[in-house]
């Protein structure tokens, strides 16, 4: 009888060793899923897209300064799942969205406005901006760039005419 006692204390020990084993294998599946889902693209996948994806971007970005009041100074801050935000902004994951206008900036004689979307924190995070063309002194260039450590790449340019924060005439190159 002893012997029998043992098998099945052993077969109990396996069995709770199985099961917990199994748990926190379904645990790590489920918390990997959420980490992948929950992170943006990469910024090399990011920055290969292709050309006709950045002007919808820069469309969505144009949708937000749409709705910013005119000359005025105005910044607003949006969690990147705000459904305020264009889908091609939600799916990239980001952290926040920052719309700013009219904004001025230190040793700079022009107002600042754009759109900046954080991508990730800091370490694999990069930044995707759409902007006036910061050489271009009339404002008429936009350009969507992204950064990320020391790197920045302009994806995108627009001209707007007349130029101002808000989009009419669109011309696209990479």
């Amino acid at each position: 009888m002893t012997d029998g006692f043992k098998r099945t204390r052993i077969g109990a020990k396996r069995a709770r060793l199985i099961i917990i084993l199994a748990a926190l294998g379904v645990l790590a599946a489920v918390a990997s899923l959420f980490l992948f889902r929950s992170r943006g693209p990469s910024y090399a996948g990011f920055t290969s897209r292709a050309p006709a994806y950045y002007g919808k971007l820069a469309e969505a970005c144009d949708l937000l300064l749409l709705a910013t009041p005119d000359e005025a100074e105005y910044e607003k801050v949006f969690s990147g799942s705000d459904v305020v935000l264009p889908s091609i902004m939600r799916d990239l994951r980001p952290v926040r969205v920052q719309v700013i206008t009219n904004a001025k900036v230190v040793n700079d004689s022009r107002l600042l406005t754009c759109v900046r979307i954080q991508i990730g924190e800091s370490g694999g995070g990069y930044a995707v901006m759409w902007s006036p063309e910061a050489t271009d002194k009339a404002d008429s260039v936009w350009e969507l760039s992204a950064s990320h450590e020391r790197e920045r790449k302009v994806l995108f340019k627009m001209k707007k005419f007349p130029p101002s924060k808000k989009p009419h005439v669109q011309s696209a190159s990479r």
